[in-house]
């Protein structure tokens, strides 16, 4: 009979921990997943300023895929843009606020469809830009979603 109520109480026991342990794990999607979807998508700059309001950026865009980015439009000639032109681009810490776009750190914020990017840009500039003392210093791009 002990055998009995011991082998029971074992097996409800099993049972209400196998019932614990299998609850769902979908807590729906992950911060960075949140932010991804909506950075997902192109993004038409509005304003864009390095202490000054700039000019030179009426068509500029800037395209996030799952991993990647693209720019289009901005400064020509002896102008130069103070990030590279495409690249890879991740989150940073907080997923919310830090992210980087080809190895550069920038801050970030997006509020309904108003992407707002600011950095600080002091480096030898890239590849197929020139006059690169042109773009270093505070940046402040904001984008507005296609």
């Amino acid at each position: 009979m002990k055998k009995l109520t011991f082998l029971l109480s074992a097996g409800i026991l099993f049972m209400l921990l196998a019932t614990i342990g299998c609850g769902s794990d979908d807590g729906g999607p992950t911060e960075e997943e949140q932010q991804t979807a909506k950075l997902i998508g192109t993004w038409t700059a509005t304003t864009v300023n390095d202490g000054t309001a700039r000019d030179d950026y009426d068509d500029f865009t800037i395209t996030f895929t799952q991993s990647t980015y693209s720019t289009s439009g901005g400064p020509v000639g002896d102008k130069a843009l103070p990030f590279q032109n495409s690249g890879s681009w991740s989150f940073g810490t907080p997923v919310t606020s830090s992210i980087s776009l080809s190895s550069q750190d920038m801050t970030y914020s997006i509020v309904d469809d108003v992407l707002t990017i600011t950095f600080t840009y002091n480096g030898d500039g890239f590849p197929g830009n020139a006059k690169t003392a042109n773009v270093n210093g505070d940046w402040t791009f904001v984008f507005e979603k296609n």
